[in-house]
């Protein structure tokens, strides 16, 4: 019987020290709601949008809620599917600042706050910031 107790006492110590280890662990995220985009980097992407895009898109097809289909997605994700996909014709022809630039302009478009900081050309920082309404 101690032994029993002994062991179940062992499993509890460990399980609560898995689940306090994976929350000390889980990644923070900042989100599109704290203004992590400058508008001055929403100009220049307005600018790239101008000369690359509108040819093909409307700013309005891409704001009043556009980016509730990306809910739950980092900001990485968006960029990367404009580098991937765009323009139609030449996708990842654009240069990489081009293509966050653009991702800045789309966040603005959707009436999220700017701030102080640009959006950088880094994998790790992007996928750090989580895409959330409301929009």
């Amino acid at each position: 019987m101690r032994c029993q107790s002994f062991l179940i006492a062992v499993v509890i110590l460990v399980a609560e020290g898995c689940v306090s280890g994976q929350s000390m662990h889980a990644p923070e995220y900042n989100s599109v709601q704290q203004g992590v985009y400058s508008a001055t980097q929403a100009a220049r992407g307005e600018a790239v949008w101008n000369n690359h895009c509108a040819e093909c898109h409307y700013p309005e097809e891409y704001s009043n809620g556009y980016l509730y289909a990306w809910s739950g997605e980092n900001v990485f994700d968006l960029y990367a599917y404009l580098r991937i996909t765009m323009p139609y014709l030449a996708p990842g022809t654009l240069e990489d600042e081009q293509y966050v630039d653009v991702t800045a302009f789309l966040l603005s478009q959707n009436l999220l706050p700017a701030g102080d900081a640009e959006l950088a050309v880094d994998r790790e920082s992007l996928q750090g910031i989580l895409i959330e309404g409301p929009f």
